[in-house]
């Protein structure tokens, strides 16, 4: 899957493009056309635009994508779910369904956290 058809899965109901860098306000399309000089650069920071969605539903909505089926996951990762902290891992084949196990101890410990108890 191509970096477009990977960020337009996020957003199926609107258009979609690809920019890279560190900052938007820096950032560039791949042939290098600046972000700030698309038709809609940075209207998201003053208003929502009717009809300008993700999910086609709702106007902040975003698309559900199942977590199998995330194509920003990468070997190492860890995901939180109904089964605790996971780390992802992938089959060598391209294309191939993320697997997930516990995360090894020592992470699942940096992020547990003792519960509160109060005393009058």
């Amino acid at each position: 899957q191509s970096k477009a058809e990977s960020c337009n899965s996020f957003c199926p109901a609107s258009a979609t493009e690809v920019v890279y860098g560190g900052n938007i306000d820096n950032s560039a399309t791949e042939d290098g056309k600046p972000y700030s000089e698309l038709p809609n650069a940075f209207r998201y920071r003053d208003e929502i635009v009717s009809g300008c969605t993700c999910n086609g539903k709702d106007p902040v909505g975003l698309a559900a994508v199942k977590i199998e089926d995330d194509p920003t996951l990468r070997k190492g990762d860890i995901v939180a779910g109904k089964d605790g902290l996971m780390s992802v891992s992938r089959p060598d084949r391209r294309g191939a369904s993320l697997n997930f196990t516990p995360a090894p101890e020592r992470i699942r410990a940096k992020y547990e956290r003792a519960p509160v108890l109060a005393r009058e």
